[in-house]
């Protein structure tokens, strides 16, 4: 039986969906192949310091010295990688737009790091991106040469 030109018209729409539907998924699971690790080494790298936020020392190695922020910029990201991966829109909107929050309290936050560890993190900010890492800084982190 021949396929009319209607059904040869859906068949290519449906190929193009499930098509496009696989790149978000592929483009997801790099989300969260990149930015869970990043998170998760975030959240070791303050813990082994004692109660988060209550360091007297600036953290300026491990995921830190790739990014300021690998915690905000982790869950968030990651979030939208689900997101991506499950085709759940709410999620990958719920992602970005705790990215775009916690971006704004971050000023707030850099403000006082500025009041507390001075031209040291001024310097530390003026070097290192706030959300999206240096790749090369992440690359080195990974052979284990953790210089800037």
């Amino acid at each position: 039986m021949a396929l009319r030109r209607g059904q040869c018209d859906r068949t290519r729409q449906v190929r193009l969906v499930s098509t496009a539907r696989r790149v978000m998924q592929l483009v997801g699971l790099a989300m969260v192949a990149v930015w869970l690790p990043l998170l998760l080494a975030g959240i070791s790298s303050l813990r082994s310091r004692g109660r988060l936020g209550d360091s007297d020392v600036l953290i300026v190695t491990g995921p830190y010295a790739c990014v300021r922020h690998p915690l905000y910029a982790g869950l968030s990201l990651t979030a939208v990688g689900l997101g991506l991966i499950c085709g759940l829109r709410r999620l990958v909107l719920a992602g970005a737009g705790w990215l775009v929050v916690t971006r704004l309290w971050s000023i707030g936050e850099e403000r006082k790091l500025v009041e507390r560890f001075g031209a040291r993190y001024a310097d530390y900010r003026t070097a290192t991106p706030a959300v999206i890492p240096d790749g090369a800084c992440l690359l080195r982190s990974c052979r284990g040469t953790r210089q800037r």
